[in-house]
């Protein structure tokens, strides 16, 4: 029988999990950085610390629930960081500067490259005071991380990017179910499975509470099915991702390149009329 992992979640605002393009991807953050270790069939759930739940509560999103599941994704595969950087099915996760939200929140980052970690710069997880560094003041040979991670400047300098590369596994699900700020509680009995605050817990088929568990994830999947059921929970706390200001940055996008494209065959015909008339 399956284990389930869980752990609390201070922050939830589309990068991890990220639960866009058809899968949910779990590349940073706990399960990541502490090495969790998970097989295929196993499920990580995510639910809210104390913190995330006192700010969304003061913001006025479902203040009447004690605390949320975020989510709960069944384990398909494990990859490294550079195996899910260059696998084609996970291209649409890459971090886009001067994309919609969901793409400023794309995960999949990190690379391997002339035997050196490099990743797609300006992304959720890469401190500010790097952002105006140039490439080869920042990335650094592969055989460096232990070292840099003993190191306090280095720590300083890299912040969590060093964490994330020191897990290099990314989990992938095809079936999970995301709530993000939908509004799904989860029962304060269950809190016995979870960790205290840090960290994660395993809830294992002997543990007092695993047939409640199981039987709460197996009622939210056939009450809802598999999939993205609300957005990121911090949408509501930071009044972010907003699909419509999106959507009309794309038509105004849409319109210019039409514009660009019309004007540049206006140019083309004005050319080849010179041309026979010459």
């Amino acid at each position: 029988m399956e284990r389930y992992l869980i752990y609390r979640m201070t922050y939830d605002g589309g990068f991890t999990p990220n639960p866009f393009w058809g899968y949910l991807t779990v590349a940073a953050c706990t399960p990541n950085h502490r090495r969790a270790n998970l097989h295929p069939g196993e499920w990580i759930i995510g639910i809210e610390s104390k913190e995330l739940a006192k700010k969304r509560i003061a913001k006025g999103c479902n203040p009447d629930i004690e605390q949320l599941l975020i989510y709960a994704a069944k384990i398909d595969e494990c990859l490294s960081l550079d195996q899910y950087f260059r696998d084609p099915r996970f291209q649409a996760k890459k971090f886009k500067k001067d994309g919609n939200w969901k793409e400023q929140n794309g995960d999949n980052n990190y690379y391997k490259e002339n035997n050196k970690w490099k990743w797609i710069r300006g992304h959720e997880h890469e401190p500010r005071r790097l952002r105006d560094l140039p490439d080869e003041d920042v990335f650094f040979d592969e055989d460096k991380l232990y070292e840099y991670l003993k190191d306090e400047e280095k720590i300083k300098k890299y912040g969590v990017i060093l964490q994330d590369l020191k897990g290099d596994r990314v989990f992938i699900s095809k079936k999970f179910l995301y709530f993000g700020n939908k509004g799904v509680k989860f029962p304060q009995e269950l809190l016995e499975c979870a960790p205290k605050s840090r960290g994660f817990k395993y809830c294992r088929p002997n543990d007092k509470r695993y047939k409640e568990l199981k039987e709460f994830i197996d009622d939210r999947i056939k009450k809802y099915g598999y999939g993205v059921h609300g957005k990121p929970i911090n949408c509501c706390i930071d009044n972010g991702c907003n699909d419509e200001i999106d959507e009309k940055k794309s038509s105004c996008k849409s319109e210019l390149s039409n514009k660009i494209s019309k004007n540049a065959n206006n140019e083309m015909k004005e050319k080849r009329f010179s041309c026979r008339g010459s």
